[in-house]
C-alpha cells in the first residue's frame, strides 16, 4: 500500500482520483492523501465522479489539469 510508504521526505502529492474507477478503490486515494498530511508532506486531493481508471482515455470533463497548474504555481514551480 502506497500510504505506507510516505514519510516527511515524500514530495509534495497533487491526487486526482475518479469515483467510477473499477481498478483502484478511491480509498487507496484517501489513505494515501491522510498519510501525507500525517507526516506534513503538501498535498492536495481532488476526487472526481467519472472518469474511469485513466483520465486521459476520454474528452477531459473536468478542470483538473487547470487545477492542477493552479497549485503548482501556488507551490512556486511554475509562472
Amino acid at each position: 500500500s502506497n500510504e505506507l510508504q510516505v514519510t516527511a521526505t515524500t514530495p509534495p502529492a497533487f491526487l486526482i482520483h475518479p469515483g467510477d474507477d473499477t481498478k483502484v478503490p478511491v480509498q487507496n486515494s484517501l489513505r494515501f492523501y491522510e498519510a501525507l498530511l500525517r507526516h506534513q508532506v503538501p498535498a492536495e486531493l481532488h476526487i472526481y465522479p467519472t472518469g474511469e481508471h485513466g483520465f486521459s482515455r476520454g474528452a477531459p470533463k473536468d478542470n483538473w489539469l487547470e487545477r492542477c497548474r493552479h497549485w503548482m504555481i501556488a507551490s512556486g514551480w511554475i509562472n
